[in-house]
């Protein structure tokens, strides 16, 4: 059996149906998700496009979905080379430029007013490896 391209999870960061963005001062916590949840429809509308364009996608959880799709899959969608550093944490340019987020500029102009960001998941912290 030929080798299959290691698939590619990233998470889609959906824009709030009120229009505010987290930060610094407004972080999204439990106490705050209402306020930066994502319209439902234009949340599965975004979704359903995604799924067309090849990729396997996540439920919506919280403001965001994951999508999961061979390296050449998002080079198509997002017209730009996607190549994981050894760690699968961060992504690596042709000029060795480390990123954790895909640039936006090619993303369909219907999904741009619903998507903030689309970015690798941070890697799980699991404290210290001895005590």
């Amino acid at each position: 059996m030929p080798n299959q391209p290691t698939p590619v999870t990233m998470q889609v960061i959906l824009r709030a149906a009120s229009g505010q963005a987290p930060d610094a001062h407004a972080p999204v916590t439990a106490a705050t998700l209402h306020q930066f949840q994502p319209d439902a429809s234009a949340a599965e509308a975004t979704r359903q496009h995604f799924q067309q364009a090849g990729f396997e996608v996540g439920d919506v959880v919280g403001t965001s979905f994951s999508i999961t799709a061979a390296a050449a899959t998002y080079q198509q969608f997002f017209g730009t080379e996607v190549h994981l550093d050894s760690a699968g944490t961060s992504l690596v340019s042709g000029d060795g430029t480390a990123r954790r987020e895909l640039p936006l500029n090619d993303l369909p102009a219907v999904l741009q007013p619903h998507v903030a960001a689309v970015t690798l998941s941070e890697p799980l912290d699991f404290g210290p490896a001895s005590y």
